[in-house]
């Protein structure tokens, strides 16, 4: 009898075996410092202790240290006291971002909050041009301040207006003698504030334009100062060392109206009679008048009884 290779002795051992074969399970080696802890049998529990311990330390210093609080200030010029932003700083740590953290905390002061708080304090800071923390409680700045280029008369009150036109401060004690500054009036004397940006700006953008082609244009007498019948307007009063007043409109060009006003003092006013001019109008597109004091068309003889 013929006995195949499925019937033979060593085949069905084999397949005795594999019948009972079961795979052992797959065993990854622990790190030595995971079973150290294991061993232990505080792995969990040393993990919990450490992660709250480090986050009562980050609120501690977030909230309650006085560790982190930017207190102290480097200027690169001496254009104000380093006290002065100090104490802006000091009244910074009152308020709080997220109702949690100081705003004046060195990880969280910004260039632009710091810049906020010291200019409701102190407007003549117009920019900040350099910001640099230095750790643990410093920072380096360097301030652009606001330049004093008109003086701004409501009533009796003058203040001080930057480029921007932005009123920075408030003088005491005016007196044309002592500051160099141009004035412009304001003939309805709207009360202003510190720190207030009066608008809109044409009419110093306008005003400006005029106080720079005057020199060049205008040889037969200097300005002396500017009046504005309140912003709104559209008309500029210049003032000029002689005592007449020119009118301008700023919706139209300055260099053209100074250029008018050039010719109408060059070809049509005698130079001998300046003096007694009261002003020269030059707001309508293709005509300008003059009066003089003593005639019904100026307002010094309006004021006559």
């Amino acid at each position: 009898m013929k006995i195949g290779r499925f019937g033979k002795t060593d085949f069905q051992e084999k397949l005795a075996r594999a019948r009972h074969f079961q795979r052992k399970p797959r065993i990854e080696p622990a790190s030595s410092g995971a079973a150290f802890l294991q061993k232990l049998g505080f792995h969990s529990k040393f993990t919990r202790t450490l992660a709250g311990l480090l986050a009562l330390i980050i609120l501690y210093y977030l909230t309650l240290s006085q560790f982190f609080l930017v207190k102290k200030v480097l200027l690169a010029s001496d254009s104000l006291n380093p006290k002065q932003i100090e104490d802006v700083l000091r009244r910074m740590s009152r308020t709080r971002l997220a109702k949690i953290v100081p705003s004046n905390h060195i990880v969280f002061l910004q260039k632009k909050s710091l810049l906020e708080s010291l200019q409701k304090d102190l407007p003549q800071v117009r920019d900040i041009k350099s910001f640099k923390r230095i750790y643990p409680d410093q920072v380096a700045l360097e301030l652009e301040i606001r330049e004093p280029i008109f003086v701004w008369q409501s009533g009796q009150d003058f203040f001080f207006l930057d480029q921007d036109a932005i009123v920075f401060q408030k003088i005491l004690n005016y007196s044309p003698e002592v500051y160099a500054e141009t004035v412009i009036s304001d003939k309805i004397a709207e009360p202003v504030k510190v720190g207030e940006e009066l608008s809109p700006k044409r009419p110093f953008e306008f005003i400006g334009e005029i106080k720079n082609l005057w020199p060049e244009k205008i040889s037969q007498t200097n300005l002396e100062s500017f009046a504005v019948p309140g912003l709104e307007s559209q008309d500029v009063f210049v003032k000029t060392v002689m005592g007449f007043q020119v009118y301008f409109d700023t919706e139209r060009g300055a260099g053209k109206q100074i250029d008018n006003l050039n010719l109408i003092l060059g070809r049509e006013i005698r130079p001998e009679t300046y003096s007694g001019l009261s002003y020269i109008d030059l707001r309508l597109p293709t005509t300008a008048y003059y009066c003089y004091k003593d005639a019904p068309c100026a307002p010094e003889a309006q004021k006559q009884p």
